[in-house]
């Protein structure tokens, strides 16, 4: 059964015995979260907390899209109408909708089968379980656009393996699932065809025990290698010069390492010149707040 929130069809709820499964339906400004969305879906998980008969929320996006984030262009009309409060109103909404699915008392299964970048990296990455596809594509790119990457951003990035967290949130590099993977931003990796077949599985679910939920997963679950050309690779390099304290020490490493070794990194080489054609007070602030 599905049941339609303030907006219609924008955030619809399936009922299935244990398992409800959120669906962000927006597919055609590719499930980004407006206000009316971020305010429905803190009713839903609400109720859901409160629930007995909730085991297991199951989190996915309509069309080639798990989410892309906020939507920025509405929240920009507002605020340039003069709305200003309005603006800190959905920014508030945002960070508490992220807190809720990282205090969530059932585990969350999101499937991120496409784009999943800013908010929707929010809404997911803090719940339990994150299965990526081969069709995953993940970034932070705040910093393209001059602001810090927020939804808790910090705090996931932070525990990436080495300064891999540095890389991504001061580059707004995308990932496929399988860095997402290999980096631990994903909990699993399930080819896309073997989706339906998944959510079958869950749906069958009666616990909350994150055990057994894992072990459901496994059974659909793969570890594809990383490509040639991925930047996971050379965490090394990344290390190296991403460890530094400020903006300015990293393009220094970078320039030095470009200076000191015959190896071609067309990715890192990308990087530096991204990071000299970006840097905005808010990427400045980024590595404090990441401390």
């Amino acid at each position: 059964m599905a049941t339609h929130g303030a907006v219609v069809d924008h955030v619809l709820v399936e009922e299935n015995l244990h398992a409800r499964t959120i669906i962000l339906n927006r597919a055609h400004r590719l499930n980004a979260l407006s206000y009316q969305m971020v305010s429905r879906l803190h009713e839903v998980y609400t109720a859901r907390e409160k629930d007995p008969e909730v085991k297991l929320v199951i989190l996915r996006g309509k069309g080639k899209a798990f989410c892309v984030g906020g939507d920025v262009s509405e929240y920009f009309y507002r605020i340039t109408e003069g709305h200003w409060k309005l603006g800190a109103k959905i920014l508030e909404n945002v960070i508490t909708l992220m807190y809720k699915v990282a205090t969530l008392g059932k585990p969350q299964v999101s499937i991120l089968n496409g784009m999943v970048m800013g908010a929707g990296c929010g809404i997911s990455i803090h719940g339990r379980f994150r299965v990526v596809t081969e069709k995953t594509v993940f970034a932070m790119p705040e910093a393209s656009i001059g602001v810090i990457p927020d939804v808790g951003a910090s705090y996931f990035l932070s525990r990436l393996p080495g300064f891999f967290g540095e890389y991504i949130g001061l580059t707004g590099a995308r990932l496929d699932g399988t860095e997402m993977l290999a980096c631990g931003l994903a909990t699993h990796f399930v080819p896309s065809i073997k989706l339906s077949l998944l959510d079958e599985a869950l749906n069958k679910v009666n616990t909350s025990d994150p055990v057994v939920i894992s072990k459901v997963i496994d059974e659909f679950s793969e570890k594809p290698p990383l490509k040639e050309g991925s930047a996971y690779h050379r965490l090394d390099i990344i290390d190296r010069c991403f460890s530094q304290k400020t903006v300015e020490n990293v393009i220094s490493a970078l320039v030095i390492w470009r200076h000191t070794t015959s190896l071609k990194q067309p990715v890192l080489l990308h990087i530096l010149n991204f990071l000299n054609s970006r840097i905005t007070h808010s990427v400045l602030l980024l590595l404090v707040e990441m401390e």
